[in-house]
């Protein structure tokens, strides 16, 4: 399964990273992003089937994002 993680704490993405990789090698991270727009444009190219989804990212948030994706062929486990 492919999934990209976003959430605007570095330290929250490497974390996620080291536990799907011990307790979920099935999951391939395509992508981390910890901004916005910078998780639009990794959801677009990547095209994930999941999305690990921070709802608070400085002054926007996880729906900001869903919100600026026309065409959602994802899942979402939101992260906080």
């Amino acid at each position: 399964m492919n999934a990209i993680l976003i959430d605007d704490e570095r330290a929250n993405v490497e974390n996620l990273q080291m536990l799907l990789q011990k307790h979920c090698p099935q999951v391939n991270i395509l992508a981390t992003a910890n901004k916005v727009p910078d998780a639009i444009k990794m959801i677009e190219d990547c095209s994930p089937e999941l999305v690990f989804l921070d709802i608070q990212m400085g002054e926007q948030t996880g729906f900001d994002v869903l919100r600026a994706i026309s065409k959602r062929s994802f899942e979402v486990i939101f992260i906080t």
